[in-house]
């Protein structure tokens, strides 16, 4: 899932930088479309990966361990480690709307926002677990894509203000 959602990324920052010059009612229309259809596909592969990794855990589990133990220790991580695939599916596609907007500072403070969740929440939760570590995962993709979102949202906000003017 990780290599799909990266490239969801990447083809979502290469389509939006390219149409990112021209500014036409047309083109703003098209780059709305590849940001839904970035989001829509982060969903699809994310939320398909989750669907079928759970539906099918028992046996990517037996595929890949026998031993009773590491079922047990892998079994109290699904829950977490799916929803943490459902934040990524989330993220990376923001992170792609991000860098396709040519906003490289921007896309280093959310992932500072991303970096400092992932360790407020490994500190303060206090979590030395193999969950922990995908409880920090999954602060780390929600941090990343909240922080990229709520920029997004004020800069489409800037823009409306702008237009009416």
């Amino acid at each position: 899932a990780t290599m799909l959602c990266e490239g969801i990324s990447i083809a979502t920052q290469s389509l939006l930088s390219r149409y990112s010059s021209h500014d036409s009612i047309d083109n703003n229309r098209l780059q709305s479309c590849i940001r839904q259809q970035s989001f829509k596909v982060g969903a699809i592969v994310s939320g398909g990966f989750s669907a079928l990794f759970y539906i099918f855990h028992k046996r990517i589990l037996t595929a890949f361990a026998k031993s009773p133990e590491i079922h047990s220790a892998a079994m109290g991580v699904v829950p977490v480690f799916l929803v943490a695939q459902l934040a990524k599916g989330f993220a990376f596609p923001m992170n792609g709307i991000v860098l396709g907007r040519k906003e490289w500072g921007v896309s280093f403070c959310t992932m500072w926002v991303g970096n400092f969740a992932c360790l407020a929440t490994l500190r303060f939760l206090n979590l030395n677990s193999p969950q922990g570590i995908w409880y920090a995962w999954t602060a780390y993709y929600l941090g990343q894509g909240l922080a990229g979102f709520v920029w997004y949202h004020y800069q489409c906000k800037l823009q409306r203000i702008a237009n009416k003017n």
